[in-house]
């Protein structure tokens, strides 16, 4: 759940220099040659000059923030439903693993890809892993113990306020060296998980169900009570 939600804020200190058509580190088909940056901050105020208009694109910093951002969010808006019913159907422990492991491919695509628009859909795509909180949930709740269970939902909403506060502060620290450095770095945070959710997560215990649709384990306590 933490690298689910750190991946929403890893990036934001940086943003804004990814499509910095003068930053060094800008993504290559943003990057505006030396000589366009001479004033480009008076310039991007009012008309471009007719030499540099191909280097700075139509696309405004704004705008290609916005996508960026929504891209992302997109993709976890519709894995979270998608994972819950899949968990359902294909078990909790695969979709774990599995949304880890597309978590880390997601991270180092992202810092391999370095034009805009391929790395927006990268984005996207991560994004389509970034939704195994309700997993989580259900699987606390199937092998957690009642009376423990609140405690443990009170960590899953704390791993999502601690991701939102602490991604922006390792994303800028990491982006002092390099722009990509912090995908890098979530890309080897997610694949230690990975290993760690191979290694210990068990698989919780299906429901046993009788004809009538009924736990066996209620009828049995119950003396032959109807479900």
């Amino acid at each position: 759940i933490f690298l689910d939600f750190v991946g929403i804020t890893l990036l934001s200190p940086g943003m804004r220099f990814m499509v910095d058509p003068c930053h060094d580190n800008a993504f290559d088909d943003l990057r505006a040659p030396a000589e366009c940056c001479t004033g480009f901050d008076e310039a991007a105020s009012g008309p471009p000059v007719a030499a540099c208009d191909i280097a700075w694109g139509a696309m405004k910093p704004g705008t290609a923030l916005s996508a960026m951002m929504v891209s992302f969010g997109l993709g976890q808006f519709l894995s979270t439903p998608l994972m819950g019913w899949s968990s359902d159907r294909f078990g909790r422990r695969r979709i774990l693993i599995i949304s880890a492991a597309g978590t880390t491919i997601g991270f180092l695509l992202q810092g391999l890809v370095w034009s805009f628009w391929p790395h927006v859909g990268t984005r996207f795509v991560a994004g389509l892993f970034a939704g195994s909180r309700p997993v989580c949930q259900a699987y606390i709740s199937s092998m957690v113990p009642p009376p423990r269970r609140v405690e443990m939902m009170g960590y899953v909403s704390l791993c999502v306020m601690v991701a939102l506060q602490f991604g922006p502060v390792l994303g800028g620290s990491l982006a002092v060296v390099s722009l990509r450095l912090p995908l890098f770095v979530g890309a080897a945070l997610a694949a230690i998980v990975t290993v760690l959710l191979i290694r210990y997560l068990d698989e919780p215990p299906a429901p046993v169900l009788d004809v009538a649709g009924s736990s066996s384990s209620s009828d049995a306590d119950g003396g032959g009570a109807t479900g």
